[in-house]
C-alpha cells in the first residue's frame, strides 16, 4: 500500500500523483481529507491528479469520491476552478466517467494523457471569472 504524493509548489494548481500500489483504507481517507483541506485555504484553485500508474478505484471508493466532490462543492461553491485527471487507459477513463455520473457536474473536469496538457488547461480555467462568458457550462461560474 502507498499513499499519494502531493505537490503545491505550483499553487494555485495542486498536484496529486497516485501510487501504482493501492491505498489502504486509512490512506484513502487521508487522501480525501487532503483534497477537502484545499478548500480551507480560501483561494480558488485547481487540481491535477496523475493516475496513470494507479490501480482502479473500487466501487465503494468511487462512491466516496463522488460524495466528497458533491459535499465540497456544496460547502465552498466555485472555489475549485477545475480538475484534470491524467490517465493512461480506456478503463481508467471509463471509471472517470462513472465518478462524474455519480457526483453530477459540480465543476469542469477533463481527462488528459499528459500532466503538462492538464496543467495548461487548469491555468486557463483559473483565469475564467464570473460574467466573462467563457465558462464551459451554465452553473460553473465562480
Amino acid at each position: 500500500m502507498a499513499a499519494p504524493s502531493y505537490d503545491d509548489s505550483g499553487w494555485p494548481v495542486f498536484r496529486i500523483r497516485l501510487s501504482q500500489f493501492g491505498m489502504s483504507e486509512s490512506e484513502f481517507f487521508a487522501y480525501l481529507k487532503t483534497v477537502d483541506d484545499l478548500f480551507l485555504r480560501g483561494d480558488r484553485f485547481a487540481v491535477v491528479i496523475d493516475a496513470r500508474d494507479a490501480p482502479i478505484h473500487t466501487p465503494k471508493e468511487r462512491q466516496e469520491i463522488a460524495h466528497h466532490m458533491r459535499a465540497s462543492h456544496a460547502r465552498y461553491p466555485y472555489r475549485l476552478a477545475a480538475m484534470g485527471i491524467v490517465m493512461a487507459s480506456p478503463v481508467q477513463r471509463g471509471i472517470f466517467t462513472a465518478i462524474n455520473w455519480l457526483a453530477g457536474p459540480t465543476y469542469p473536469m477533463r481527462p488528459f494523457r499528459a500532466v503538462k496538457d492538464a496543467e495548461v488547461w487548469l491555468r486557463e480555467m483559473l483565469l475564467v471569472r464570473k460574467g466573462s462568458g467563457q465558462f464551459p457550462e451554465v452553473g460553473h461560474e465562480p
